[in-house]
């Protein structure tokens, strides 16, 4: 395989990794003579690590994880250096974890012909068990994908190992066939809509009551959805109404279930699930389209680019911050949902919940109150106001009643010396403020989409 093309799969390798498992950092290397490598593409984690010592994070880890460490007398002699060149030596076509460290917490190494080559990874996400198990599924792809000398298309191939096999020669046509749908204007809005793909129809109803179907009795398949059908999605919303569509493509019926199926939605309370194996998918326009599995997220399609993150541990962890605080009842979801939609509009904030900060807490700012909960007596949530406000530059102060009270505020902190966090003032005033009101949650999200959440002066999570 000449290099260049070679190098260019590599390339390839490593922005697949970013649209499928981002926010992340990664670095493609090549291994030279001893322990001396060329950079090929991506951040420069490997130079980061030469020239700084261990984290304050990662003193943390190592001492939590390997206990009695900090006394060992080989403590002060051991460097992140020696324990990376450790990694990249390591077996070929294997995944190395390394979840102290988290400026390189996965390792892969690939040979092809004569030369070795290493990603060097660094994701929060990805210590959570649902990314871990997805990305665990996709190194052997990643391998295969390198190694072949014929091309074959990355992506597919790795969704491939995820559906279910009634639905996999299907797999690049039903990847198609979603952005398309996805993409599709009916009276100039966007289509909100749900597929349920099952391997027999018949089969798929004997576990519901017959009277929640529709079926169709004239041919029509999912392609028809593009065209002479695209009636169908107007009447099924993904929540309450769903088109069913089987192994080979044919649509046969909808789907209008008294619960809304597991998988779908945060605040889902309960209900029949399907043992029978499908996917349910939920389209939302080109911002998500999410393909559900057995309540597992399979793959979610934004804006045209596939990925496959989980999103599911910033809401646990999130949630039980707010329970902390009393923050509780029936808009936590919702609110929680915002937030994390929030991520994809590239424009930067920082959030504060908990009870009223007074005004020697910060500067600036446009003072007034707005309420996140409808006042119609059915418990609505007012989505999209947290999100118009957050476009503003400074921090949004949100109470325990998730009122809005103030926007556009400079956070005031005090003055300190000596170490913190790095990654900008934005980081360093949201982990100071944390410090200095501990009864408060405060969520920093990065213009490039990362959100990080800080309690008591740390941060706890940051995906």
């Amino acid at each position: 395989m000449a290099t260049s093309v070679i190098e260019t799969k590599l390339c390839d390798g490593y922005r697949v990794l970013k649209e499928l498992f981002g926010p992340l950092t990664a670095e493609v290397m090549e291994a030279k003579n001893g322990e001396e490598y060329k950079h090929i593409w991506g951040e420069r984690i490997y130079e980061n690590v030469k020239k700084i010592g261990f984290t304050k994070d990662e003193v943390e880890r190592l001492e939590r994880d390997n206990q009695g460490l900090k006394d060992s007398y080989i403590f002060p002699f051991i460097l992140p250096l020696h324990i990376l060149h450790s990694a990249l030596s390591g077996p070929l076509n294997h995944l190395v974890r390394l979840e102290q460290f988290v400026r390189f917490s996965r390792v892969l190494n690939i040979q092809v012909g004569n030369r070795r080559f290493s990603y060097i990874i660094s994701s929060r996400l990805l210590e959570f068990e649902p990314n871990e198990d997805m990305f665990n599924r996709f190194c052997p792809c990643l391998f295969k994908y390198l190694e072949n000398e014929h091309p074959i298309a990355l992506i597919p191939s790795y969704i491939y190992t995820l559906i279910p096999a009634f639905l996999r020669r299907h797999s690049n046509d039903l990847l198609e066939l979603l952005n398309k749908l996805a993409a599709q204007r009916i009276e100039n809005k966007p289509v909100n809509s749900g597929l349920i793909l099952v391997d027999g129809y018949d089969e798929f109803k004997r576990e519901f009551r017959s009277d929640l179907f529709w079926n169709l009795e004239s041919e029509t398949t999912l392609y028809d959805l593009l065209d002479s059908k695209r009636c169908l999605l107007e009447i099924t919303d993904g929540k309450k109404g769903f088109i069913i569509i089987d192994k080979d493509f044919n649509i046969k019926g909808l789907m209008y279930p008294d619960l809304i199926p597991k998988g779908l939605q945060t605040n889902y309370e309960g209900g029949k699930e399907f043992s029978h194996d499908c996917v349910i998918v939920s389209i939302n326009g080109t911002e998500s389209t999410k393909a559900v599995r057995q309540g597992k997220l399979i793959f979610e399609i934004r804006n045209g680019l596939i990925r496959v993150r989980d999103y599911s541990i910033v809401s646990t962890t999130l949630r039980e911050y707010l329970h902390s605080i009393g923050v509780v009842g029936e808009y936590v979801d919702d609110f929680i949902k915002e937030v994390i939609d929030i991520c994809t509009q590239k424009k930067g904030t920082i959030l504060v919940v908990g009870e009223r900060i007074t005004p020697d807490g910060y500067s600036k700012g446009i003072s007034g109150s707005i309420s996140l909960r409808k006042e119609n007596g059915n418990k609505e949530y007012k989505y999209g106001v947290l999100s118009q406000l957050s476009h503003t530059d400074g921090a949004v102060f949100i109470d325990r009643e998730f009122v809005i009270y103030i926007f556009g505020a400079i956070l005031k902190v005090k003055p300190t010396e000596g170490q913190h966090e790095s990654g900008g003032s934005r980081s360093y005033s949201a982990q100071m403020f944390s410090q200095e009101h501990p009864d408060h949650i405060i969520i920093k999200i990065s213009e490039d989409g990362p959100l990080s959440l800080y309690r008591d002066g740390k941060k706890s999570i940051e995906v």
